[in-house]
């Protein structure tokens, strides 16, 4: 094999391997991204849907509430309420509510009658779809359906109440709280057709088991359908939702007729295929408590979840399918990209191993062929010119052709000085020929082929052999160049200057139109955090102030109807970052509250940990792509003990009481930082007997500076001499003070952070029982 062939077998070879190894690491990559999104999509879409169905369940059944409902219906099931009936109902007995007083005497029409007057104005609105009225026993006593059409009717005859479900909560769960007149208990409630010509009806339901001297007189259950809210779901985030619970899928078209607002072609068989990929992830489901997959026939992303956090996941799962057929078209096409460029880059490989070849073997023959000429009289050969990278003037091809080279001048020396003259004209007018032709290169159209025909005229001068004639043809020629050359080149000025202007203006949209959005982000945070509604039963104020036009500090304050939650936060970042944190932050505090489970100041932040940790994958710090988390302050006011809890994160509590100010700190972790472990517990601290008045803030209060060179910051210590000599019982005056102060030292200097300043007040009276010479912290 020749040498020329050794190296194009070589270049085929080792071509055609990283081309393999490139497409391998890019499939790879590919594949691991798409699990990665599949896997975070899926969590968002649950925490999504669990929103939308706690909102259903607060504008429907959570009205009736005892604890959290609206005041005027939340009182009927008190027992000393004397509630008014439309009709009215005659006082036989020393009870106050007719509710209980028909219960007790199990007349089941004064039963019907008297719950009927209670909830037919929401039955008949559809604000709830159905009412149970129980016995002791849970048996059903009367029925109240709002028929809304999905479904079997809970009322039915034919339908099958699954009633077993709410007697075991009964003997469980409800039973803990049997001292009090109503225990609640929420779930999920399904209802069969006996008969299967209808299909099967899924509710959000609350059990509430009614006691009377410790003893179970009824149960009430009250169901909203979850057909409503799943197709305000599938609107919102166009998608197709599928329900799958004893071993079937069912999708709203089972029901009804609804518009296809996600995309997935109307004659897919999208529950077939939902159910098939929930087959072959339940594993994963299992383990992980939700899956998604990407089903390719369809052309749709699947994802799994527990239809509630109040039901178990395998009585009843939610599906979520989006439409990805673009996102795959996408990915073909990168493919295909991928495979052109593989391609592309053999190609270019090969043409220059060719071509260094040719430069190597061919030279010789050419170098031949020119001696050949210049023996035999031939003047005008000579070695062809050599450029490109691979030339040097010390390659064995290059020194032969200086020597040849060299031969010939020395040969046509002689004719050389005679056509001297002639030579110096033809090699200046050729000069300007040829920067006429960079000029016309340039141009386009009519004034590109006005160029190029002068320089037609201008070579058909240049060509004259007569020597007077040909000096006045090159005077001429220059002229005519140089009139040319300045009349295209001002036009071109022209037309860079108008692109100039022109991006110029497309610049300035774009900045607009981004500022834009970062304002109404900034509306949108101001709304959320304007939605925290202040307690009225103590002194509370606050102050919000973000370095940018959107922020990472957040403030929650929530009161249930015997503790108030109160929360300072300092996320990661600043501006639209952290927002971004903010949001997430929020996110799990919110979460956190709702979790019945957790009670202390610490299992707030500890539980926040976790969350963050679990969301964001900083559970490994050698893996984590972000170190994203917030420092803070949580207070929980008991107003049943009188006590105050407090735990923070890198943060403290100022408590100013009798003209002294305490610093309270808190632990040195931040909540979900790579740093903290998801096994770290945040220490509660209680306060016996608050009293005073307490400041909360973020880093960003003591991180001003002032306007000196060499700026220094306000600091802890000067901010503890200002709250001390602050001696009031009003914690607007406390934060007005406090900015004034701020406002003064900084000047015109702009703030380094986020800055958020809350301050409360306590009296006597928030520790009613409570020694007042106990105060004291003591850590849990």
């Amino acid at each position: 094999m020749t040498t020329r062939g050794q190296l194009l077998t070589l270049t085929i070879v080792g071509n055609v391997i990283i081309a393999a190894l490139f497409l391998a690491l890019s499939s790879d990559q590919l594949g691991d991204q798409q699990n990665a999104n599949l896997e975070t999509s899926a969590r968002v879409y649950q925490q999504a849907w669990n929103t939308a169905s706690n909102e259903s369940f607060d504008l429907s059944i959570g009205l009736w509430h005892p604890l959290t409902g609206s005041p005027e219906k939340r009182a009927v099931w008190r027992p000393d309420e004397s509630v008014t009936l439309s009709r009215g109902y005659p006082e036989n007995s020393n009870v106050k509510n007719p509710l209980y007083r028909v219960l007790i005497a199990r007349d089941v029409e004064q039963i019907r009658d008297v719950f009927t007057q209670v909830f037919e104005e929401d039955v008949d609105s559809m604000a709830l779809s159905f009412v149970y009225i129980l016995d002791e026993s849970d048996q059903l006593l009367h029925c109240m359906t709002a028929f809304d059409g999905y479904g079997v009717d809970p009322c039915g005859d034919n339908a099958i109440r699954d009633l077993a479900l709410t007697a075991k909560s009964s003997a469980s769960g409800l039973a803990k709280r049997s001292r009090k007149n109503v225990a609640v208990r929420r779930h999920i409630l399904r209802v069969d057709d006996s008969t299967h010509s209808e299909e099967s009806s899924l509710h959000q339901a609350m059990t509430l088991e009614m006691r009377h001297e410790g003893k179970k007189i009824g149960a009430i259950v009250l169901g909203k359908n979850l057909f409503e809210a799943l197709e305000s779901f599938e609107y919102e985030f166009e998608i197709k939702a599928v329900l799958s619970f004893d071993e079937r899928a069912i999708a709203l078209n089972n029901y009804y007729d609804i518009d296809n607002y996600s995309g997935i072609p109307e004659d897919a068989d999208v529950v077939g295929e939902a159910q098939a990929s929930l087959t072959s992830n339940m594993q994963t489901l299992l383990v992980d408590g939700t899956f998604g997959a990407m089903n390719r026939l369809l052309g749709a992303s699947v994802f799994g979840f527990p239809l509630s956090d109040f039901a178990k996941g395998e009585e009843a799962l939610l599906m979520v399918l989006r439409d990805q057929r673009e996102v795959l078209r996408a990915r073909e096409m990168a493919t295909r990209s991928t495979l052109m460029l593989g391609l592309a880059v053999f190609v270019v490989v090969l043409v220059l191993v060719i071509w260094l070849t040719t430069y190597a073997f061919n030279g010789i023959a050419k170098a031949i062929k020119v001696l050949q000429a210049l023996v035999e009289g031939d003047h005008t050969v000579s070695m062809p010119a050599r450029r490109g990278f691979l030339r040097s003037k010390d390659d064995e091809i290059t020194l032969l052709s200086g020597a040849l080279e060299s031969y010939r001048s020395h040969l046509v020396e002689m004719e050389q000085i005679k056509l001297n003259q002639q030579d110096k004209r033809r090699e200046r007018d050729g000069i300007i020929i040829d920067k006429m032709g960079l000029l016309a290169d340039q141009l386009e159209g009519d004034a590109q082929q006005l160029i190029l025909s002068d320089i037609q005229r201008m070579e058909s001068l240049s060509d004259n052999d007569t020597a007077s004639e040909s000096e006045d043809a090159s005077v001429e020629l220059m002229s005519m160049a140089f009139s040319r050359m300045s009349h295209e080149v001002t036009a071109l000025l022209d037309a860079k200057t108008k692109e100039m202007q022109d991006a110029y203006e497309q610049a300035s949209t774009a900045n607009r139109e981004i500022q834009s959005s970062i304002n109404y982000a900034a509306k949108l945070q101001r709304a959320l955090l304007r939605a925290e509604r202040l307690p009225d039963d103590f002194k509370i104020d606050l102050t919000w102030r973000p370095r940018d036009v959107v922020g990472g500090d957040i403030y929650v304050v929530r009161t249930t109807e015997n503790k108030t939650v109160i929360a300072v936060i300092d996320c990661t970042g600043h501006g639209v970052p952290g927002a971004f944190t903010s949001v997430i932050a929020r996110a799990v505090v919110d979460r956190a509250i709702e979790d019945d489970q957790i009670n202390t100041a610490g299992e707030y932040l500890s539980a926040s940990n976790r969350l963050i940790k679990t969301m964001l994958f900083q559970n490994e710090s050698e893996q984590a792509d972000s170190d994203a988390g917030f420092d803070g302050t949580v207070c929980i006011l008991d107003r049943e003990t009188g006590q105050l809890e407090f735990a923070g994160a890198n943060s403290s509590l100022f408590v100013i009481s009798n003209g002294k100010i305490a610093e309270i700190k808190g632990d040195k972790k931040s909540v979900g930082a790579r740093r903290t472990p998801s096994t770290f517990e945040f220490s509660t601290q209680v306060i016996q007997n608050p009293q005073g008045m307490f400041v909360m803030l973020t880093d960003g209060v003591t991180d001003v500076m002032n306007e000196l060179p060499r700026p220094i910051a306000f600091g802890r210590k000067r901010l503890m001499r200002l709250l001390e000599g602050l001696d009031t019982s009003d914690p607007q005056l406390v934060i007005s003070r406090v900015m004034e102060a701020i406002d003064h030292y900084k000047g015109s200097t702009p703030l380094r952070d986020d800055l958020t300043l809350l301050a409360f007040y306590l009296d006597e009276f928030m520790s009613t029982g409570v020694d007042e010479s106990a105060y004291g912290v003591a850590n849990s």
